[in-house]
């Protein structure tokens, strides 16, 4: 299915690779609904979350579901490539950023994570934390504190109506599905270096 393995025939791996898949797309659900809220009731822009702090955090919270679910050996094997697939897709689709200004934070992120001071970041560690608590089950709280809000704030009958048509809007064009399904595949069929 994501092409992390070299056996593609063995259903266990197969079953696997879907159940990483579903763990991502909690990771996303997650970081949209956040995103979404501080949009919505803080008035913060796209452009705000592209800083130091959130290219980070996203990272550690892709890296929290190699982390969670696959064995030290595996997260080695494949660790990279699937953050890469997910991370991209996520900064392309989101955001528009192009390939190449992507795959740029991508590797800039990921020589900082594999530094020492990298291992202490708290960005990284905020997501990793956030990531953890999504897949199991609870909700993140760290992106939302960053920005100084609480989301323990009542909301009127109102705004929750409002929140809810917002949060149903389609969220990404056409035109970015398509770009974070040729991203995602370029990654896991080797075509962008990761190296």
């Amino acid at each position: 299915m994501f092409g992390f393995f070299r056996s593609k025939d063995d259903a266990k791996q197969k079953e696997f690779q879907v159940k990483l898949h579903e763990a991502a797309l909690k990771i996303i659900a997650a970081l949209n609904t956040d995103i979404d809220y501080l949009l919505f009731f803080e008035g913060k822009q796209k452009r705000d979350f592209l800083d130091t702090y959130f290219v980070r955090y996203l990272f550690g919270m892709f890296d929290a579901v190699t982390f969670f679910m696959v064995s030290p050996e595996l997260r080695l094997k494949i660790g990279k490539k699937f953050i890469a697939a997910y991370y991209l897709t996520y900064l392309i689709q989101e955001f528009g950023l192009e390939q190449a200004r992507a795959l740029r934070v991508f590797h800039s992120v990921w020589r900082f994570y594999n530094s020492d001071e990298g291992e202490r970041d708290d960005a990284i560690g905020d997501g990793g934390t956030d990531g953890l608590r999504i897949l199991r089950g609870q909700n993140p709280q760290r992106l939302i504190k960053h920005f100084g809000v609480s989301a323990d704030d009542e909301k009127t009958d109102a705004q929750l109506s409002r929140w809810q048509a917002f949060c149903s809007r389609d969220r990404w064009s056409e035109n970015a599905i398509r770009e974070g399904q040729r991203i995602m595949q370029a990654v896991i069929d080797g075509v962008i270096a990761l190296d």
